[in-house]
Parts: structure tokens; C-alpha cells; sequence
């Protein structure tokens, strides 16, 4: 079952992207980090704000998102592409808890807090073992959450969620997020087997402090021969 925060703020796609379509800064970091003909997994990937750009720039991505709504809007999206472009792009509607692909990927990426839609131990374990099964040895999984903070409006530091309602086109959506923890997240990834794990500040190479407000997560999968 999919949580109605996890699920309310997406259900009008073209509604969803319109709010968004200003927003650029994650994109880039992302693309930055991409090279032409590698491979991505991507989840959460919605209705390709960052998936039609890794396809122009030359990635081979598989999108995987849970929203059938905003799917829809991606595979219009592919058809105004250029044959080359469109045939980069693999779309699977799926849940990142368990998803499964014989394919193996450069990277695994999660933009936009999707990672905030894990709400339990078992979620985030799930998502992780799923995420090092795709990757290739030596491939990278990255991801960005909002750093979250006792005195955030709405946030509940009990469960360690924020439940917020946004206006919608039809009236109230909730969006609901997990705030993780930094150190929380590099704990999980630590048990799940990754290593060089490496947090950021605000889609910078700055270490997190005070002032941050997303943490973004870059951790390895071991090459085989790894200790």
C-alpha cells in the first residue's frame, strides 16, 4: 500500500511539473555527474525532469517511478524526442523497494527527496539492498534529503516525519516526508556494504553544517576485490 503522502502529490502530473519547472539546481549537480554513454538507474524519476536530460546528454536510463500519473506524462515527454534520445530511455512503473532488473547500472540515482518516501527501517533496508543488487562493482548510488529539524513547521520529531498540505488543483494534497539523519543515512548505507560514502551540502562540494537545508548522499559499491 502506498502512503497517501507519497502518492497525493504526484497524481496531477502536469500540475506537479508546472510548480517545479524553475527548479534547475539538482538537476545540474546530477548531469554533472553523468557521463555521456553511461548507465542509470534512475528512481523516483517521475515525468522526466532529470531523465530527458541525461538521455540528451548520451546516458542509457532506466526510469522507474510508482506514479502511473506522472509515467504517463514521461512517455509523452519521449515522444517529442529525437529517435536517438528516446531509444536511451527505459521506463518501468515500479517501487524502488523492489525492483528488479538484470541489468546492471553505473549509477543508481534518487533526486528530489524521493529517498524521504521510505518511512520505515524495513523501507530504507529494502531500497538499499535493491539499489546494490543493480549496481555495477564500482557504481555509485546518489541521492539528496532535506535536512530536517526540530522546529520545522509540521514535523513530528517522534515518527521523524513532516506531513504538509499543499494546495492543489482540486484542493489539499499532503506530501509527507522521513527526515533522516546524516548520520542515520551513513549507518544504513554502512550495513548495506557501501563505502566512500561522502555527504554534501546543498548540491556543493561543502560539508553539511548549520546552514544546510539539502544533504546530498554519494556512496560506492565495492569493486569485487575490495576488503
Amino acid at each position: 500500500m502506498v502512503h497517501p503522502g507519497a502518492s497525493e502529490h504526484y497524481a496531477r502530473a502536469e500540475s506537479y511539473e508546472a510548480r517545479y519547472a524553475a527548479r534547475s539546481e539538482d538537476v545540474d549537480y546530477y548531469l554533472g555527474l553523468v557521463r555521456p554513454g553511461q548507465t542509470v538507474l534512475e528512481y523516483g524519476a517521475g515525468a522526466g525532469r532529470l531523465t530527458l536530460k541525461l538521455a540528451q546528454k548520451g546516458a542509457q536510463v532506466c526510469a522507474v517511478d510508482i506514479s502511473r500519473p506522472m509515467l504517463d506524462l514521461l512517455r509523452r515527454r519521449t515522444l517529442g524526442l529525437a529517435p536517438q534520445v528516446r531509444r536511451r530511455i527505459t521506463i518501468q512503473e515500479a517501487d524502488m523497494r523492489s525492483f528488479r532488473s538484470r541489468r546492471r547500472f553505473d549509477w543508481v540515482i534518487v533526486a528530489f527527496h524521493g529517498v524521504g518516501h521510505l518511512y520505515t527501517v524495513q523501507d530504507i533496508e529494502a531500497f538499499l539492498g535493491r539499489a546494490w543488487l543493480q549496481l555495477r562493482p564500482g557504481g555509485r548510488l546518489v541521492f539528496d534529503l532535506p535536512f530536517p529539524r526540530i522546529d520545522m513547521d509540521e514535523y513530528d520529531p517522534i515518527a521523524a516525519v513532516r506531513v504538509t498540505e499543499m494546495d492543489g488543483p482540486d484542493g489539499p494534497e499532503l506530501l509527507t516526508l522521513r527526515g533522516y539523519q546524516p548520520q542515520e543515512i551513513a549507518m544504513h548505507l554502512h550495513y548495506a556494504g557501501f563505502e566512500q560514502v561522502r555527504l554534501s551540502s546543498d548540491f556543493t562540494k561543502a560539508p553539511i553544517d548549520s546552514e544546510t537545508s539539502v544533504f546530498v548522499v554519494n556512496a560506492r559499491k565495492p569493486h569485487a576485490h575490495s576488503p
